[in-house]
């Protein structure tokens, strides 16, 4: 019965029902698919009010659980974390229970106890206690309160009683004498301020008020001590008279202790801490022996409670983890005072040898760049008169016999002399642009020997912004043609790739018996200019009918 005046019924088959004892008349809500804020389920189990007039129901076929609002006409549901939902099917209800002030609800179900404000325009969920909260089982069958404000609920593990104010769980199992089911609604009675839990064969009466828990202080003794797993203690005192140490050396030690009572040892619970090192208390049950290692050297409290027990209670034994001599202050003091000391006079003994050795370095240096500019620009002197003779005797040819193709002969003639006027002055030019170039010296080739000499390049394009040497690829090619024979039915084949982050230059050896024009100095000035630009040296090798250079990509 609401505040309202009306009585509502939760019925087996017809739904949830409503009757005005004012006007005599009824009103039933079923389900409608068509509605999500319909009532899910005509088999309703539960029905109540809170101190707003709001109307909860639980359906334990459908697993819903929520309540009726009566201004939106609206059915809400919530699931099992407490949050509204429009599923019907997410909370599997067992029970709920209003509280006396009609201000929290109390939802029991098959996953903890489910807690609700009602007291604002729309309920706020509070908490969910379970297993990690103290309770003795998540599933919940049925709760009532008593007058002191406990909140008596039955679980598959036995009664449990949670206080309303500071939601402690406390559990009266087998230990307790607690042997039975429980099943349907439990309730106090305010007569003989009594609870009665009805039980699978009878039922179950006590006085809550003669429940209370039983205060025992079992004093706390350290039982052991070990340093590297070697015991240091005796175990003769509660307490240690002195200070235990920890040797400099030894950064692994461990503590046990005991509650000195053996009644229900086996549901005792601790909380330690080493104070200086840990934050907070750590939980300890069965567990009594704690392992610390690599502890930073200082003072330290290690302290023992029971669980939920005042600080004040704790055992707190005093413990040093001595430091080593070279962590003092003295030691370091010292050290830094003998390392100035002889930095100071290494210094001044080694200064002007140092400036001198940089001098020599720096000269050394500008003289081996002067060196190999001077080789590099020699062999293109070397290289250009030749090239320049031989393109000027084919060009003759072709004005001759072929004038078109003299036009595009004249064409890369000319891009290949701009491009060597171009970079004359530049040490380094991009892969790109070099190759552009070699392309139009190939052409001119290819217009000297035809069908007999053939260039394959394969240099993709992530490579075109790397660095390289000006017309490397003119005297390479160039050099290629000078030593070997070419020739229609056995061409000349020189391949251009990327590989191992090197530019490679690879033709088939087709050795001519004599080179007039070589100086067998061209490619060791080549690998003189690139020592200066390159910690990596130009490779070649002879292996497999081929002759293989690489050139390092800058």
């Amino acid at each position: 019965e609401e505040a309202a005046g009306n009585l509502w019924f939760g019925t087996s088959a017809s739904g949830l029902m409503r009757f005005d004892l004012r006007t005599g008349e009824t009103r039933q809500f079923l389900p409608d698919e068509k509605n999500p804020y319909s009532m899910p389920t005509d088999i309703v189990g539960i029905v109540n009010a809170d101190g707003r007039g709001r109307i909860w129901f639980g359906c334990r076929d459908k697993t819903a659980f929520g309540y009726f609002d009566d201004a939106t006409e609206r059915f809400y549901y919530f699931n099992g974390e407490g949050k509204r939902t429009l599923d019907r099917t997410t909370l599997r209800i067992n029970n709920y229970f209003v509280a006396p002030d009609g201000n929290s609800i109390w939802a029991c179900t098959e996953d903890g106890i489910l807690i609700f404000d009602c007291r604002g325009e729309q309920p706020v969920f509070l908490k969910k206690i379970t297993t990690r909260d103290g309770l003795p089982s998540n599933y919940v069958a049925a709760g009532a309160t008593d007058a002191a404000g406990n909140f008596w609920c039955s679980t598959t593990a036995g009664l449990c009683r949670v206080d309303m104010k500071t939601l402690k769980c406390t559990l009266f199992g087998k230990n307790e004498g607690q042997v039975y089911s429980f099943t349907g609604l439990p309730f106090f009675s305010r007569t003989d301020q009594r609870m009665y839990f009805p039980a699978f064969d009878g039922y179950v009466s006590f006085d809550p008020k003669a429940m209370a828990e039983e205060k025992i202080i079992a004093p706390l003794a350290l039982t052991s001590f070990k340093i590297d797993g070697i015991e240091r203690y005796d175990g003769s005192l509660p307490t240690p008279a002195a200070m235990l140490e920890v040797p400099a050396e030894s950064r692994f030690f461990s503590f046990e202790f005991a509650a000195l009572d053996l009644a229900r040892a086996d549901e005792r619970e601790y909380e330690y801490r080493l104070e200086g090192f840990d934050n907070q208390w750590i939980k300890s049950r069965e567990q009594r022996t704690v392992n610390y290692a690599n502890i930073p050297d200082g003072r330290y409290f290690l302290k023992v409670k029971l669980a939920g027990a005042p600080d004040s209670e704790a055992l707190a034994v005093p413990l040093r983890v001595e430091v080593f001599f070279y962590k003092t202050g003295w030691f370091w003091a010292l050290v830094a005072a003998l390392v100035a000391g002889a930095t100071f006079h290494f210094f001044q003994l080694r200064q002007r040898q140092r400036q001198r050795l940089r001098d020599l370095e720096s000269k050394t240096q500008l003289l081996e760049k002067e060196k190999a500019v001077v080789m590099y620009e020699s062999l293109k002197q070397q290289l250009n008169p030749h090239f320049l003779f031989n393109s000027l005797t084919s060009l003759g040819s072709l004005i001759q016999i072929a004038p078109k193709t003299a036009v595009g002969f004249l064409e890369n003639l000319s891009k290949t002399y701009r491009y060597i006027l171009k970079s004359s002055e530049r040490e380094t030019v991009p892969l790109g642009e070099e190759l552009r170039f070699a392309e139009s010296f190939v052409n001119l080739q290819k217009t000297r020997f035809e069908t007999g000499f053939e260039v394959k390049s394969e240099v993709a394009e992530e490579f075109f912004h790397r660095k390289i040497v000006p017309v490397t690829l003119q005297n390479l090619i160039e050099n290629a043609i000078k030593h070997n024979v070419i020739d229609d039915e056995s061409p000349l084949v020189v391949e251009i790739f990327v590989a191992d982050d090197c530019l490679v230059v690879r033709n088939n050896l087709q050795r001519k018996k004599f080179v007039e024009t070589s100086n067998r100095k061209g490619l060791a000035n080549l690998q003189s200019f690139y020592r200066y630009l390159s910690d990596r040296p130009i490779l070649t090798s002879e292996e497999g009918g081929f002759f293989t250079i690489k050139i390092p990509l800058i």
